[in-house]
């Protein structure tokens, strides 16, 4: 099978506007790093090997729950500074996609689902751009979309 590579740039956090129909847009604040991280968490046990108590029994994993993280930096954007401090400070959840943003032959696609914004951090050097942060949480169930 051939390697489908992605830019880096075709990953795109978008999130919604809240209307209905949602309309979801990425925002510029996110314009250099950004990323998904998903994670199980998970009990672990060893079935014993009864007809060999001496032998090494092997170990079991159980998925208790699945977690999505997002991480997006960027220069800051001054317009977007409210509504990621806002978002923070309601502790409310706003639906999210990650999109790989290539046609559905070549894999693209999103994930969607309710997410919570958990850090919003702004961070400047003089003589140099001032750069922001965001992590955001999952908040419930997400669920992968084929790009038609």
């Amino acid at each position: 099978m051939a390697l489908k590579p992605m830019d880096g740039e075709k990953l795109l956090i978008k999130i919604s506007d809240g209307g209905s129909p949602a309309v979801f847009s990425h925002p510029c604040l996110i314009n250099a790093d950004r990323g998904f991280q998903q994670s199980a968490d998970t009990n672990k046990f060893v079935d014993p090997d009864c007809d060999n108590p001496s032998a090494p029994g092997f170990q079991r994993t159980n998925v208790k729950s699945i977690a999505g993280a997002i991480s997006g930096a960027g220069t800051l954007d001054t317009a977007s500074v409210k509504f990621y401090s806002d978002w923070l400070l309601s502790g409310a959840s706003k639906q999210v996609r990650v999109e790989l943003a290539v046609p559905g032959a070549d894999g693209g696609g999103y994930w969607e689902g309710a997410f919570k914004l958990t850090t919003f951090d702004l961070t400047g050097t003089p003589k140099e751009r001032a750069n922001a942060t965001v992590a955001l949480d999952s908040d419930g169930a997400y669920a992968w979309t084929d790009a038609a």
